[in-house]
């Protein structure tokens, strides 16, 4: 019996030790779960803007985009300050997804208005990281930020 109880405090005792090791929190595999825009081009037709992004990662892993726009009212050389920011949340209709061609759509503008506009991310795993493209005038056809 005492032997029995030997053998069986060794088992105990092996098996705790095994589960004992460094333990860490999971990371998050920063290649497979962020995405960026590699080249974002738009195109303004009356009160609308067109957005298309080439995005280069995982755009599953958004949590939102969104579109920043700017009436910068004479100032076209000032900083960036946007005026509105409109939402863009998976499943949108006006956010269309083809292989990795982002669209997206905005009817919100006066014909009459100059205007500046960025596209931008927030990630569902890092609320705080967010993902930009240039900041661009509303006429701008296209622009490359890795050029």
């Amino acid at each position: 019996m005492r032997n029995f109880l030997l053998a069986a405090m060794m088992v105990i005792l092996f098996a705790s030790s095994i589960s004992c090791g460094n333990k860490r929190w999971p990371r998050p595999n920063l290649e497979e779960e962020t995405f960026s825009f590699a080249k974002v081009q738009g195109r303004r037709q009356g009160k609308c803007l067109l957005v298309n992004a080439d995005v280069q990662g995982n755009i599953g892993a958004a949590r939102a985009l969104f579109l920043q726009i700017e009436a910068p009212d004479g100032c076209p050389d000032c900083p960036f300050s946007p005026d509105q920011r409109i939402e863009y949340l998976p499943g949108d209709p006006q956010l269309l997804l083809k292989d990795s061609i982002l669209s997206l759509s905005y009817c919100g503008l006066d014909p009459d208005r100059q205007y500046r506009w960025r596209l931008t991310g927030a990630t569902r795993l890092r609320p705080g990281d967010t993902v930009a493209g240039p900041v661009m005038p509303a006429s701008a056809v296209s622009s490359n930020p890795k050029e």
